[in-house]
């Protein structure tokens, strides 16, 4: 292993491997006519706790991802001093808390991933990376902000906040023109939900998924029209258990009229935690040509699903924890009793019944779970 990474780092200036191997490709005999550096993967088993300094001595990498653990609270002020090459930076799950000015002058920066650190902040600087294209801030439990500046990122292609507290969304991030994903919109107040109406200037847009629903909130636009060519939609509201008030459930439902995806490109679509007491007319008339996937999670309140006929390419439907008595699939129904679901009607599921020969429904209700598969007439 050590000697084929020490090929990769001859022929092709990628290295993979603990820092050992790393020192050791480096002061090697033949390591003076070997190209520079400019992929770099560190993968020690144990943690680290400094920056090695054979690391800092890579000025022409342009991949640097840590997959240890960095424990590092504070990253050294002249790191990315010498490192300014970098197109794509991971220190992902590091237990860094400050992250240094040099950082944001990284012009040449593409792909920058921050999940899991415990920052409390993301430094306004952060618009100064004119170039990065993908931003990764997962399961950042501390973060509750993000700065305004991020929307001078013109360059942005995704953004990923998933399971990261965000209490809303910058203004401005319909200047984010090149978008095709955005996983973890924030539409948890008044002013998150105004945010919502300039995702309509998004027309890259693909993937959306939004979060914090839970506080409705009337839209007297259309948030999603077809210009914006959709095909992953993802509506979630938190707050299981929470009591709600009949008025409440109304206008969870009036709420997700006003989400009415009209993309002919939607391929996926979950809904979960909706607590309206009828799904949307738009989730009941599905006539999305291009669904594969539809799952309904947690729909407490919902007695009845939208029928499966007419979905020509639809392969798996997911339904759990929901107080639905059946599922209308054309000619067939599955109807759920209080355990479990059985099938109504005459025949087995079959190819010339359901949409799909792939399709299969997960139904998951009361601590039970049963799969469903489709068979070959």
């Amino acid at each position: 292993m050590r000697s084929f990474g020490q090929h990769l780092v001859q022929n092709y200036g990628y290295f993979q491997g603990d820092v050992e191997a790393l020192e050791k490709a480096a002061t090697s005999p033949s390591s003076s006519s070997v190209p520079k550096l400019q992929h770099l993967i560190i993968t020690n088993n144990a943690p680290l706790n400094v920056i090695p300094n054979i690391v800092k001595k890579q000025t022409s990498v342009r991949t640097l991802i840590f997959t240890s653990k960095l424990k590092i609270t504070k990253l050294p002020k002249d790191l990315f001093q010498k490192l300014k090459l970098l197109r794509i930076l991971d220190i992902s799950s590091s237990d860094c808390r400050v992250l240094p000015k040099s950082l944001f002058k990284l012009l040449h920066l593409r792909h920058l991933n921050l999940s899991c650190l415990p920052i409390k902040t993301l430094p306004d600087a952060i618009g100064n990376l004119i170039n990065l294209q993908h931003l990764i801030l997962r399961y950042c439990g501390s973060l509750l902000n993000l700065p305004e500046s991020m929307t001078r990122l013109h360059k942005l292609r995704s953004i990923d906040v998933h399971q990261t507290p965000l209490t809303g969304m910058p203004i401005g991030i319909s200047k984010l023109s090149q978008l095709t994903s955005f996983v973890g919109f924030v539409a948890s107040d008044s002013s998150s939900y105004e945010r919502l109406t300039e995702i309509s200037n998004l027309k890259k847009l693909q993937t959306l998924h939004i979060v914090n629903l839970e506080v409705p909130n009337f839209l007297d636009s259309m948030v999603l029209p077809e210009h914006i060519n959709l095909t992953d939609l993802t509506l979630s509201c938190r707050g299981e258990g929470q009591p709600y008030e009949e008025g409440e459930k109304k206008e969870m439902q009036e709420c997700f009229e006003g989400l009415y995806p009209l993309s002919k490109s939607i391929q996926h679509i979950k809904i979960n935690g909706y607590f309206g007491l009828k799904f949307p007319r738009w989730i009941m008339d599905l006539r999305f040509g291009k669904l594969k996937s539809l799952e309904l999670l947690k729909c407490k309140y919902c007695t009845e699903l939208p029928s499966l006929d007419g979905l020509p390419l639809l392969e798996h439907i997911r339904v759990e924890d929901a107080c639905v008595g059946r599922v209308d699939m054309g000619d067939t129904s599955i109807s759920f009793g209080d355990a479990c679901p059985q099938i109504t009607g005459d025949h087995q599921l079959s190819k010339a019944q359901v949409p799909s020969s792939r399709s299969c429904i997960s139904c998951k209700k009361f601590g039970h779970s049963h799969n469903l598969q489709s068979t070959q007439p």
